[in-house]
């Protein structure tokens, strides 16, 4: 998905979702160096842009995938046990929690 359809759906999920809705920008195939469509740097960019956290996962490569799940279950777990009300708040929390 080029970096104008995730502005949409980011720009849908805003519109349509619940307040407070958990939101992971997942870069996959990372295992597809010569045939990324975007780096691992214009992902993050992206991300920071909207306020969200990014991962890369590759299936194949079995990278990044239960991690991925684990942080979203993470995400909305602090959001009903701290009441924590943006998803900069839920990520903030983890990159603490995390050092």
């Amino acid at each position: 998905m080029s970096s104008l359809g995730i502005r949409t759906w980011h720009a849908n999920i805003e519109q349509h979702a619940s307040e407070g809705v958990n939101k992971i920008l997942i870069g996959n195939k990372s295992d597809w160096t010569d045939k990324r469509a975007v780096t691992e740097v214009q992902g993050r960019e992206l991300a920071d842009e909207l306020g969200m956290k990014f991962m890369e996962t590759s299936a194949k490569a079995n990278d990044g995938v239960e991690d991925a799940f684990f942080t979203l279950a993470r995400f909305v777990a602090l959001y009903h046990n701290y009441g924590l009300d943006t998803q900069f708040s839920i990520v903030q929390r983890l990159q603490d929690s995390a050092h």
